[in-house]
């Protein structure tokens, strides 16, 4: 989000961003560690969680981005001071199911800045990953239904982690409540027979179609906020 005056504004619902709430959201914030910048004071993922937010945002972008790169550079330089710690790193990624995007990650970091990673730690985010490796720049790595069309979500399924709960969401999202139905297809008013129908056609489309072709057809004008160029969104 951009305006006049104000900075950029890039908001997170998840941590993780990838489309599925994260399973020990409640122990992220609780870890939180408190860092003191110029006069002031502000809250952030604990080393751990940060190394974690940083692997799967840098496989979310193609694994390109020197940011991200030195970021992950550094923070496994403190892992190494306590190598206890990389235990907890792999719990926590294969918890979230995630492990694949931080193995991609960790490659790349170690083959560009030769990055100290344990052999260990490659060996065990490496366990049971078959076919998302060579899936790994193709797949998209975030799991959104009004996003990615329907075969990339069951790719995203299959290849990238936390498969069963995926599968589950996908198919539950197949025949939304009502409530969800008019909240987002018809302004929140209460539904009839046609609106109904039309609000689920509306949904399937968005659901199976790939999202760049929603946007180039009925999206664009269908979801056009009107105040959507004064507050520089896209909808």
């Amino acid at each position: 989000m951009t305006a006049p005056g104000w900075p950029h504004l890039e908001l997170k619902t998840n941590p993780l961003d990838n489309g599925v709430c994260m399973k020990e959201l409640d122990r992220f914030f609780s870890d939180a560690v408190e860092v003191q910048w110029r006069d002031g004071k502000f809250r952030a993922p604990s080393l751990v969680d940060h190394l974690i937010v940083e692997l799967v945002h840098l496989h979310k972008h193609r694994l390109f981005g020197f940011g991200w790169i030195h970021d992950v550079h550094m923070l496994c330089s403190k892992l190494n001071a306590d190598p206890a710690q990389w235990r907890t790193l792999t719990a926590r990624l294969k918890k979230e199911g995630v492990n694949e995007s931080a193995r991609a990650a960790l490659v790349r970091v170690k083959s560009l800045l030769h990055t100290e990673i344990p052999d260990e730690v490659m060996d065990e985010l490496g366990k049971g990953v078959v076919l998302a490796r060579p899936l790994t720049n193709f797949v998209s790595t975030e799991f959104v239904w009004n996003a990615n069309g329907l075969p990339m979500l069951v790719l995203n399924a299959v290849t990238m982690g936390d498969g069963k709960r995926k599968l589950r969401i996908l198919s539950e999202s197949i025949f939304p409540d009502d409530q969800f139905l008019s909240d987002y297809y018809c302004d929140g008013q209460k539904l009839n027979v046609l609106s109904r129908l039309k609000s689920i056609v509306l949904h399937w489309l968005v659901l199976f179609l790939p999202a760049g072709v929603v946007r180039k057809t009925f999206g664009n004008a269908y979801w056009k906020h009107p105040d959507a160029e004064k507050f520089g969104v896209d909808g």
